[in-house]
């Protein structure tokens, strides 16, 4: 199937990250498998292939936008493809971020902070998402350390 050019644009981006970090180009990456459930020339969905220590994750590029859902949060990281198209680079330092940092997720009722920490153990980025309205007081804190996407040697 030809692919949507916006989403042969945002495929690049990643594919330039990739060959950074000395991984293979995206469609081809063992690492992932591609979720043929909507099978169109303008939609694609990736799933981490599983590994102790390694976070769960999948993302959707559409030709509207790059999606991530990263272990239990939802819809987070979102880049809109007009950010993208004007921004690149911000893009693929995120991308670059995502899979190449240590993951410090903290968990607290329906709140989720994800930190993320580079090689030289500074932190890099980090993403909070709140699930609902219910406050966060009464619920126990729960974090987890997960290892960078890729193995670096």
């Amino acid at each position: 199937m030809l692919l949507n050019l916006k989403v042969q644009d945002v495929l690049a981006l990643f594919d330039e990250v990739f060959a950074k970090l000395g991984q293979r180009m995206l469609l081809d990456n063992s690492e992932f498998t591609i979720d043929n459930q909507l099978p169109a020339d303008f939609y694609l969905k990736f799933n981490s292939v599983a590994k102790p220590g390694r976070v769960n994750m999948n993302f959707e590029v559409t030709s509207s936008n790059v999606t991530f859902w990263i272990d239990k949060t939802r819809e987070m990281p979102d880049f809109s493809y007009e950010m993208i198209r004007e921004d690149p680079a911000r893009f693929k330092d995120a991308i670059e971020m995502i899979f190449s940092s240590t993951i410090h997720a903290e968990y607290k009722g329906n709140r989720a902070i994800l930190s993320f920490i580079n090689n030289d153990n500074i932190l890099v980025g980090k993403y909070r998402f709140h699930l609902g309205i219910l406050p966060n007081w009464c619920s126990r804190k729960f974090t987890k350390i997960y290892d960078s996407y890729f193995e670096f040697c």
